[in-house]
This record gives structure tokens, C-alpha cells and sequence, in this order.
């Protein structure tokens, strides 16, 4: 490897921050909720997973019943210090409408840059609800006292959640003086590499957590286009029992981590059984648990 490469890539994972596998469960928690169909029980907060999660105190959930988007805002405050966190959650695929908006992998314009492209299918579905979405986190910013924004999502989620953050910050909406991060589970590729770099030099940390052989982080395949796609760093990559992990170079596809798994794209079986588990969250569980309101 060029040298002057390496040290990039290092650099690259030092900016990220340190992997918080502790913080990595309580995001994977926060995008289990928001699979619970339920809008009253996720407001309220009282969804079974929710439950688990202490010291939220609002939460907003915004749909688009076109594109079947959902997400929602949610803000946490410590009880022993009082600091705000807006979580900004994103739910993945559970619909064949969601399903084929994963599939249509044509590429268009990112809305803040110029020349930068994204997933079109992704972009959209991002779009029918991110108005709404980026109200909420303008109206608790406003309310002062915030000390981080964390934005998540499984599957589909991860790939709106990586939107979300470089929106929120692009914008303006959360300025360089409150921390943004970013944490995805099972995100598939959700640009080219241009929108690659731009993740983490708009976000101020980026963990993207994979787990052995999930098959959705290798689609869209990277050759699929003129204008290849690519994955931003940083990659946390899991072994199979969830036991342990390493964090990947800061290339965003490195060969020794999830890559290594790709020809395993052929076996739909076993790649989705890795995409459907992630920290110990089932997330069959979290889609069956909740029911839709009457």
C-alpha cells in the first residue's frame, strides 16, 4: 500500500472517534423501536423495547404513507447531568414499497452537493419525511441545553440515517458546535465514493456496524454503475456470534472485514439471517411485537 495512503486511512479512522460497543446497543435498541408499527405506542413510549430504554422524555414519530418512510425524534435527557441527546431513528425494510426502493439503484444529485450522486430510491424515501424530521431536531435545538445529536437506522434506516446526518449538518441545522454522530446497522451503499469522503468529513463521527456475513452491506454491488458506489468509513464488522469485532480501515471497503464476505451475496439465506440479528436484536422481534394502530 502507498504509504502516503496509509497514513490517510489512519487519519481517517483516528477522526472517527473510539468505537462504543455499549453506545453501538443503545443505537441498535432506539432502531428496534422504531420498527414497532404502532405510532401511539412509540410516542408514548411505551412500545416493549422502549421500555428498556431509560430518560426519554419526547418523542415524535413522522411517516409518509406513500413512500411507507418512518422514522422519529426522540430526545434523552441525563437525569444525572441534565444534557440533551436528539436521537433522529430511521426504520428499515419491512414492505414490498420499501423493497423496491432498495432496488432502484440509479443514481441522482445528493440535494446539498453538487455533482455528488445517491441512490435515488434512498434519496427519495429520504425526502418525503426529512422536512418534517429536520422541524422536530430545529425545534429542540432551539430549546437549548443539547450536547449531542445521534442519528441511526437498520437496513433501509441506515441508508436514510446517512442522508440525515450530512442533511442536518450541510444545512446548517446543527451547527460545528454540537457533536453530530452517526451509527448504521446493515446500511447498504448509499452513494459513490465522492458522497463516501464527504460522511465523515460533515459528520463528526461515523460507525457504521456490520455484522459477518449480512448481505445487504455489499448491494448495490460496487461495479453496478459507470459511477461506482462505495461505503463510507468507518466499519465496525462483527464475527458471527456478535461476540466480538474489529474496527475496519478507513477506506470504507476494507477487503479483510465485510468484504471478505461477498461472495456469500449469492447465499440470500444466510446473508439475510446476518442482516435480520445485530448486537443481540432480533429484529424479526422488533417488527412482530408492535401491531399497527387501529
Amino acid at each position: 500500500m502507498n504509504l502516503l495512503l496509509a497514513f490517510a486511512l489512519i487519519a481517517c479512522v483516528l477522526a472517527a472517534g473510539t468505537y462504543n460497543p455499549a453506545i453501538a446497543k443503545r443505537a441498535m435498541h432506539l432502531s428496534c423501536a422504531s420498527y414497532c408499527d404502532s405510532d401511539k405506542a412509540v410516542n408514548g413510549w411505551t412500545c416493549p423495547v422502549c421500555k428498556t430504554i431509560d430518560d426519554i422524555s419526547f418523542v415524535r414519530v413522522v411517516r409518509n404513507e406513500k413512500t411507507e418512510a418512518r422514522g422519529y425524534v426522540a430526545l434523552e435527557v441525563d437525569p444525572k447531568t441534565s444534557a440533551k441527546t436528539i436521537h433522529v431513528v430511521f426504520r428499515g425494510t419491512d414492505s414490498n414499497e420499501n423493497w423496491l426502493e432498495d432496488a432502484e439503484a440509479w443514481q441522482t444529485e445528493h440535494k446539498n452537493w453538487p455533482g455528488v450522486k445517491v441512490h435515488r430510491g434512498f434519496s427519495e424515501v429520504y425526502l418525503s419525511i426529512s422536512e418534517t424530521m429536520n422541524g422536530l431536531v430545529r425545534q429542540l435545538l432551539e430549546q437549548g441545553g443539547v450536547s449531542l445529536v445521534q442519528v441511526t437506522g437498520h437496513s433501509l434506516g441506515a441508508a436514510l440515517a446517512s442522508l440525515s446526518a450530512t442533511d442536518l449538518r450541510i444545512s446548517g441545522i446543527v451547527g460545528r458546535d454540537v457533536p453530530l454522530h452517526l451509527y448504521t446497522f446493515g446500511e447498504p451503499r448509499v452513494g459513490t465514493k465522492a458522497y463516501a469522503e464527504m460522511v465523515p468529513r460533515t459528520v463528526d463521527q461515523v460507525f457504521r456496524v456490520t455484522h459477518y456475513a449480512d448481505i445487504v452491506p455489499h448491494l448495490p454491488m460496487e461495479n453496478m454503475l459507470v459511477e461506482k458506489y462505495h461505503h463510507e468509513p468507518t466499519e465496525v464488522w462483527y464475527n458471527e456470534p456478535n461476540t466480538e469485532y474489529r474496527v475496519c480501515d478507513g477506506s470504507g471497503e476494507d477487503p479483510t472485514c465485510s468484504d471478505s464476505k461477498a461472495t456469500h451475496v449469492m447465499d440470500f439465506k444466510k446473508g439475510f439471517k446476518d442482516h435480520t440479528f445485530y448486537l443481540d436484536v432480533d429484529v424479526w422481534t422488533c417488527m412482530h411485537v408492535c401491531h399497527k394502530d387501529p
